[in-house]
């Protein structure tokens, strides 16, 4: 075996791993393969840029990375069997949360790391149907290093509406991990253009989208119509039109 050559310096390529993993998960580890999971799982994380930041079981069974690395732990075991008792492992340790979804009358699988802003988030997703988790895990996308970096909720909300306090960014934080940023830059658009400019209406579009869906994931905007807001002050979408307030 050849000697590793060192490790890469660029900060672009650096993951973030949580101190607990090596106050807490390292060691009550026993087996290998659930230790290779669960930092590749972090490496694939941070290479998303689209919440909700998630992994699906069938890009793992197919991620030859991981499969090699578990192969080389018992030679004689399939590789994806491996891979499922390292996952059944760090569900039932609870690493990482396991979200399933009936998709045409298949069951899939997606894994979280878990956090509290994610365990509120797949507590609120309970309440959708599968079509809408489903576009919404959808909306996910690997980080392209020469692209600009998009604008975070926060600068998005002190542009459209105003000074940040607490409260307020520890929902922004929820709503950052819970949508695609596509869609809170849309819903901070379509509040401006009515001007609604509060977040408890941007929250109530977001949440409007995520269980009656959207027109193939673009805004009302995009089709080239202008927005009529009597469309929205009547109807379904009426309850949007509250007093302004956060």
């Amino acid at each position: 075996m050849a000697p590793f050559s060192g490790f890469n310096t660029d900060r672009s390529e650096l993951v973030p791993i949580p101190a607990e993993i090596f106050t807490e998960i390292l060691p009550s580890i026993s087996r290998p393969g659930e230790l290779k999971l669960t930092l590749h799982i972090f490496w694939l994380l941070s290479r998303q840029q689209e919440a909700p930041k998630c992994v699906c079981f069938d890009e793992l069974e197919h991620d030859e990375p991981l499969l090699r690395g578990l192969a080389a732990l018992d030679t004689a075991k399939e590789p994806r069997q491996s891979l499922r008792e390292a996952l059944e492992l760090a569900v039932r340790r609870g690493t990482v949360l396991r979200l399933k979804v009936e998709d045409g009358g298949n069951t899939r699988e997606w894994f979280f790391v878990n956090t509290a802003p994610n365990k509120r988030l797949l507590t609120r997703w309970k309440r959708l149907k599968p079509a809408a988790i489903l576009e919404l895990l959808g909306r996910r996308a690997v980080k392209d290093p020469e692209e600009m970096p998009a604008q975070s909720i926060f600068q998005l909300y002190e542009e459209n509406i105003g000074m940040l306090t607490p409260l307020v960014a520890e929902q922004l934080s929820e709503a950052e991990s819970a949508y695609p940023a596509e869609w809170i830059r849309d819903a901070f658009s379509e509040a401006a253009s009515l001007n609604k400019r509060n977040w408890r209406y941007v929250s109530r579009i977001l949440e409007n989208w995520a269980t009656q869906g959207r027109q193939s994931g673009k805004n009302r905007q995009s089709n080239g119509k202008p927005i009529d807001p009597k469309e929205y002050r009547s109807g379904k979408y009426a309850h949007l039109f509250e007093p302004d307030g956060e």
